[in-house]
């Protein structure tokens, strides 16, 4: 029975992460593509701010809260691997563009930082909404 009770609330857990994955990056992806591919190249000013850096941001602060709002217990634990999950796919963004340019450009510093902001933001926020329910039993 223990068994049993264990692997379904781990399936719980990645059913959960998945669907927050799906709905928030997934969503910031659909609207910042669209029907068609983004071409930075031709986005300036508030327009490629709004597409590269605030709309992926909420994705990514959305992330980390809805994991929080779907895992039925030990959310903190849930928080941290969707924060750290989030840190590495932020950092392999940033990789790749320092290894196609050979350098990362302010645009590129201000993105990832403001993604990095965003989970640091979304961990906070389900702290102070779940610490006192299942933030760690």
């Amino acid at each position: 029975m223990f068994l049993k009770l264990s692997i379904i609330n781990i399936l719980k857990w990645i059913f959960a992460i998945i669907l927050a994955g799906l709905i928030t990056l997934g969503g910031a992806a659909m609207i910042m593509h669209g029907k068609k591919s983004l071409n930075y190249s031709e986005i300036e000013g508030f327009n490629f701010y709004l597409m590269s850096v605030v709309i992926p941001a909420i994705g990514f602060c959305g992330f980390v809260i809805l994991t929080s709002v779907f895992v039925p217990f030990k959310k903190r634990n849930a928080a941290i691997l969707v924060l750290v999950i989030s840190t590495v796919f932020i950092l392999l963004g940033a990789q790749h563009h320092y290894a196609d340019d050979g350098h990362l450009a302010n645009k590129y510093i201000i993105r990832y930082a403001s993604f990095l902001i965003a989970i640091t933001a979304g961990y906070l926020y389900s702290y102070m909404r779940y610490r006192k329910n299942k933030w760690s039993s």
